[in-house]
């Protein structure tokens, strides 16, 4: 699944327009690893499936874009990943874009 930001974004060497999560054909291991930084981290999420900094992680290593570069963008697009992720491990499928549009957290 591509997601489209609601405006080009540059940060250090990173030029991107849209997100490419394919979380459908990612490695099991990304669950794993996002485990691991939380832990390192001292974050607790209630929920991790929920959480932003578990779902960034994912989105990250799904990506390859490093965390910091994500956790850089406008909120409204970082709302529409971490979403986008969350809906994936929740519903053991890749969220509609309809429901995962930067316009939907408009106003």
């Amino acid at each position: 699944m591509k997601i489209p930001l609601s405006k080009p974004f540059q940060y250090e060497d990173y030029d991107l327009t849209e997100i490419d999560l394919d979380l459908a054909n990612a490695p099991a291991n990304v669950l794993r690893r996002a485990d691991a930084e939380v832990t390192r981290r001292k974050h607790v999420p209630q929920f991790k499936q929920m959480d932003t900094l578990y779902c960034g992680l994912i989105a990250s290593y799904v990506s390859k874009i490093p965390y910091e570069v994500l956790e850089a963008l406008p909120l409204p697009d970082f709302a529409t990943i971490t979403q986008a992720v969350s809906s994936f491990l929740l519903n053991g499928a890749e969220a509609s874009p309809d429901t995962t549009s930067p316009e939907s957290f408009a106003e």
